[in-house]
């Protein structure tokens, strides 16, 4: 009983340092949270078990977001790969929610390296992996459509970019009883208006950003409620 208090102690643990490296990322503290993430990495072996790959292949995918937000491409995609390879061993072939996160990762790098061949291969990885785990009416589903839209955007296809992002809208306000004015679809409409910007209807585009701002004023309007 004491060693197991101690490994679920070590565990706990763990996790804390590693929730502590997320946040300072998020307050933009690239390299301390580097630190803190790769010190994770070298105490996984002594904390884990192999029924535990899963926190491994997040220490490498968290590092590998930070690469990305630090333009380190190559390196980030060095660790993006790193979490596929564990996150296949465990899941093979199965259609795994898990496989999804690495290929939509793996995608977002290869589109900021311009390769957009290979990041529309790797999104509709994702697409059948969480169309297969989750069906196609799942908000998940969508944010994949989302991401195969910015592809095709960049690319200047603006119409298949207003397809798929509208789909991804139809998805969206389903999952929550049809209302197109859930906080939830003011990403969405945020991506709409810039598509429609650059097509040049700035009339569109601004009517957009203007239901973004009010879902985003609202949404911290409820949450301040809630607080």
């Amino acid at each position: 009983h004491i060693a197991l208090h101690r490994q679920h102690g070590s565990k706990a643990s763990w996790d804390r340092t590693f929730v502590f490296g997320i946040v300072l990322f998020h307050m933009d503290q690239c390299e301390a949270a580097l630190g803190i993430f790769f010190k994770s990495l070298e105490s996984y072996g002594s904390v884990f078990h192999t029924d535990d790959e899963l926190c491994l292949a997040q220490c490498y995918t968290s590092i590998g977001h930070v690469y990305e937000h630090q333009g380190r491409l190559k390196a980030a995609m060095a660790m993006h790969q790193k979490a596929l390879s564990v996150r296949l061993k465990r899941f093979g072939g199965a259609h795994h929610q898990e496989l999804a996160v690495s290929y939509l990762d793996i995608g977002r790098t290869f589109l900021a390296q311009g390769l957009f061949s290979k990041a529309r291969e790797l999104y509709s990885k994702a697409l059948d992996v969480r169309t297969q785990s989750l069906g196609d009416t799942n908000p998940l589903v969508g944010e994949v459509y989302r991401a195969l839209s910015k592809v095709h955007s960049t690319q200047g296809h603006y119409d298949e970019a207003l397809r798929l992002l509208q789909r991804d809208l139809s998805i969206t306000t389903a999952a929550h009883a049809g209302n197109e004015m859930h906080e939830e679809c003011a990403i969405i409409y945020l991506e709409l208006g810039s598509v429609f910007e650059s097509q040049g209807n700035t009339k569109k585009a601004l009517a957009l950003y203007k239901k973004t701002l009010g879902l985003f004023a609202l949404g911290s309007m409820e949450k301040a409620r809630v607080i």
